[in-house]
């Protein structure tokens, strides 16, 4: 645990294809007992098709883009649920579920919901993160067993 910080709020953010207990034990370990934590569990948008049969633009998924979405959505919900599970115990957790861009979808976060830190897996991530303007990110990769 870092002995002192000014960490009170941070955000956790998840590939919504992955699980991951570990690294949200490891950043709870990390930043100590009184952190407040919110989980985002990111997945892309599906590509959409439109028609114009009708005379207008809709909307159109094929079956199998229904099929992937459905499952996108399990595995989102499956992720934000173990990290809460393997990492943050009994704490209180804001989670969300959000579609988009990840870049995009951590900043519209954080702009409604400030926090002093946001945590992620990997550094591909932390990097984009960065780039994209956010201040305070920290890796906290899972443990390999």
């Amino acid at each position: 645990m870092i002995a002192s910080t000014s960490v009170s709020d941070a955000l956790f953010v998840l590939d919504g294809a992955r699980r991951s207990p570990d690294s949200a034990r490891n950043a709870s370990r990390v930043l100590g007992e009184e952190v407040r934590w919110s989980i985002v569990s990111v997945i892309a948008d599906h590509p959409r098709f439109t028609s114009g049969a009708t005379g207008f633009a809709a909307p159109v998924l094929s079956p199998s883009e229904m099929d992937a979405r459905a499952t996108e959505d399990l595995i989102a919900g499956d992720a934000a649920a173990a990290a809460t599970a393997g990492g943050f115990g009994d704490r209180p957790v804001t989670q969300a579920v959000v579609r988009g861009e990840l870049v995009s979808v951590v900043k519209r976060y954080v702009d409604r919901h400030p926090v002093d830190l946001v945590v992620v897996e990997s550094t591909d991530v932390a990097a984009a993160l960065l780039d994209g303007g956010l201040p305070a990110v920290l890796v906290v990769a899972p443990t390999s067993d």
